[in-house]
């Protein structure tokens, strides 16, 4: 398989090219600021919903991100990529960002939003009752790194006041389409995801991405009204490691070398997760679950849930390594903050390049990427990888 970021198979730090959009900037993680999309031709009536995020400055490039512009690109030639989750505040319109961190959140909207307590509450309040989809609901891409192969997609539904639409109950099928070549359409059914359960969650689904570029995608919803397609990215050289690439052997700490509070943020740690180093999880010849999560300092409390769906699964696994890496490191120092500088190597672009947080990765015996998991999941999609 291609092993576009290692030498001759061994673990090494990765020297892609493409790190200018998708790097980790010196305030910390931001969410993918995508390249202008040309104008997206479809062959419906429809129009593309296009939105455009203006990216976050990092820390000391003063002031905070413009507030967030959705447009009906009925006109649009150049709409841009933004997401369910990354979006900055203000104003609050879909303003989960599951996929940012705190500084992010320090960058782009209120200090406190950083809380995960007080960020729960908002995402419930904001979410409509089930099963209601308005006329003017719209489909939003949440995805922001997909690569070549079998990947997946995550697209959420909202209300036109920036609430998220639950809809667990809802059938849904999403069709895809490179945007050059709208007649090889792809079909899939849709699965609800639960994000936060019982509070906000999205659809997801599997396609073959047998070309880079710009794509299209249709969520259609039973008994539902007709949505504007959406534009998304297929990456030739994705951010974060490939399906079918090698894991880079990033040095990540364990119990050996720290105790538990300076090594998660985790209220309720597994210790498992801990006892191994990265390194020492891909050499001794057994499948490897990495998680990439700081439940205390995401900028919403759906780092937890993503953490504690990997935890439910461990017992089940026990000749499966599970390593969970803390984005954050000095936890305990006095002048920690969740910024750029106290950022773990492992997150930088030296190792897994991560354009957003949190993330899974499953990895076979030999290390390689067999699963790589952005922002949300559920279970049953990292256990059918294991057996």
């Amino acid at each position: 398989m291609s092993n576009a970021r290692t030498n001759n198979g061994a673990a090494s730090p990765r020297t892609s090219g493409r790190w200018g959009q998708n790097s980790v900037l010196s305030g910390g993680l931001h969410p993918l600021a995508m390249p202008a999309y040309p104008r997206v031709s479809t062959s419906s009536a429809k129009t593309v919903v296009a939105t455009s995020v203006n990216r976050c400055t990092p820390d000391g490039a003063g002031g905070r991100s413009s507030a967030l512009t959705r447009k009906v690109a009925a006109s649009a030639q150049r709409p841009e990529a933004a997401t369910f989750f990354g979006m900055p505040r203000p104003p609050r319109r879909f303003p989960l960002a599951l996929l940012a961190l705190a500084t992010v959140a320090a960058a782009c909207g209120d200090a406190d939003s950083v809380q995960g307590a007080s960020t729960t509450a908002s995402i419930v309040e904001e979410s409509t009752a089930p099963g209601e989809i308005p006329a003017d609901a719209v489909a939003i891409r949440a995805s922001t790194d997909i690569g070549l192969g079998r990947e997946r997609l995550l697209i959420g539904v909202g209300g036109p006041n920036g609430e998220r639409l639950i809809l667990p109950d809802r059938a849904a099928v999403i069709e895809v389409a490179p945007q050059d070549d709208s007649a090889a359409i792809q079909r899939s059914q849709a699965e609800w995801t639960w994000i936060v359960l019982n509070g906000v969650g999205l659809f997801r689904a599997h396609f073959e991405f047998d070309q880079p570029g710009i794509w299209t995608a249709d969520i259609i919803l039973e008994d539902g009204p007709d949505l504007a397609p959406v534009a998304f990215e297929v990456l030739a050289d994705p951010a974060a490691p490939a399906l079918g690439e090698t894991a880079p052997a990033a040095p990540t700490p364990t119990l050996d070398d720290l105790p538990i509070d300076e090594l998660t943020t985790d209220p309720s740690p597994d210790t498992r997760f801990y006892e191994l180093s990265l390194q020492e999880a891909l050499a001794n010849g057994q499948p490897t679950v990495l998680v990439f999560s700081t439940p205390a300092y995401c900028r919403t409390s759906a780092c937890g849930p993503l953490l504690d769906n990997i935890k439910e699964i461990a017992p089940d696994h026990p000749d499966v390594n599970f390593v969970h890496v803390e984005v954050f490191t000095d936890l305990k120092d006095p002048d920690f903050a969740p910024d750029g500088a106290h950022l773990a190597p492992a997150v930088g672009p030296e190792w897994f390049n991560l354009p957003s947080e949190p993330w899974v990765f499953v990895l076979d015996p030999d290390g390689v990427v067999i699963g790589r998991f952005e922002g949300v999941l559920d279970p049953a999609e990292v256990t059918a990888l294991l057996r």
